[in-house]
């Protein structure tokens, strides 16, 4: 837990890229607050198309919390108001995230690196993340 969280006006920070590896897919994040000893950060993500990656293992504590829209979280749809929670060191199923999604998204103790083990190889993804009508 961090010793001292201070409020913050989202719309006094900019948008950058978004930092999500071995992903495929466009977005942006806003940074509402890194630390830059450890790499904790807390982040809005907005998904300008459809977005995924495959199942790997996390280098931070990671979560989503779903402000509008969709993910897909090893086939489990998880929308508005959902909460997914990926630990640290733990393989992770794939994650899919649909266009047009805002996420807040938390890491902790940990950067964006995403290391991947030998089974689970970033290649041949599909970037539709909508189930069929």
């Amino acid at each position: 837990m961090r010793p001292h969280v201070e409020l913050i006006a989202e719309q006094d920070y900019v948008w950058h890229a978004a930092e999500l590896p071995a992903g495929e897919g466009r977005a942006s994040e806003r940074r509402l607050s890194v630390d830059e000893e450890d790499g904790s950060s807390s982040l809005r993500v907005d998904f300008h198309t459809d977005w995924g990656r495959g199942p790997g293992i996390h280098h931070a504590n990671t979560e989503y919390y779903v402000l509008d829209g969709e993910i897909d979280y090893g086939g489990r749809k998880i929308g508005k108001g959902g909460y997914v929670y990926a630990p640290k060191g733990v393989p992770t199923d794939y994650l899919k995230v649909a266009e047009g999604t805002r996420l807040l998204h938390y890491r902790e103790y940990g950067d964006a690196v995403r290391p991947w083990p030998s089974w689970a190889t970033p290649c041949c993804w599909s970037t539709s993340t909508r189930s069929p009508a």
